[in-house]
């Protein structure tokens, strides 16, 4: 006998298959984690428009308000015009114009206790030693997943549901 999954009404509707489908159960998975985190604000910077647009998505699914910014010096512009308004700093750590690294160091000079994580596709000790010693928090791998978000928006004292 064969067993076939019986196609959504969404799947039906968009005519979905293949990668497609495989892409949309990837992104409903990440919908079903939605939380209440009581509008918790991140900031978040990185160069790659991609990497921009997906953290911000999943980050609006968890339940948090994200602005993103392009580089480290338009990640610290915005903390400066707006310091009390973010829990959190989300920094690529390699960036032009001016580097994650460059950026915590002036941001820790204006705020020694907001949390800022380095996100970085390199995991060597060397890295994360930099990232530590320029002031970040704490380090997490790109690409950044749903999961990773979430247990970072719990060091927070947020509510979240579990996965």
């Amino acid at each position: 006998f064969f067993f076939f999954k019986q196609k959504t009404a969404y799947e039906m509707q968009r005519g979905l298959v293949g990668s497609e489908m495989c892409i949309r159960d990837r992104y409903m998975g990440i919908q079903e984690m939605v939380s209440k985190t009581g509008d918790i604000n991140i900031l978040l910077a990185d160069d790659e428009p991609i990497c921009r647009t997906m953290v911000s998505a999943m980050l609006k699914k968890l339940g948090a308000i994200s602005k993103a910014t392009e580089n480290g010096a338009e990640c610290l512009k915005e903390f400066k015009a707006n310091p009390k308004k973010y829990k959190m700093i989300l920094m690529d750590v390699q960036m032009p114009t001016m580097d994650g690294f460059a950026a915590t160091a002036e941001i820790r000079k204006l705020d020694k206790k907001i949390k800022i994580v380095g996100l970085s596709g390199d995991s060597d000790d060397d890295t994360k030693a930099e990232c530590i010693k320029c002031g970040m928090t704490s380090v997490m791998a790109k690409p950044v997943k749903a999961t990773d978000l979430q247990a970072l928006l719990k060091t927070l004292q947020v509510r979240t549901t579990s996965i």
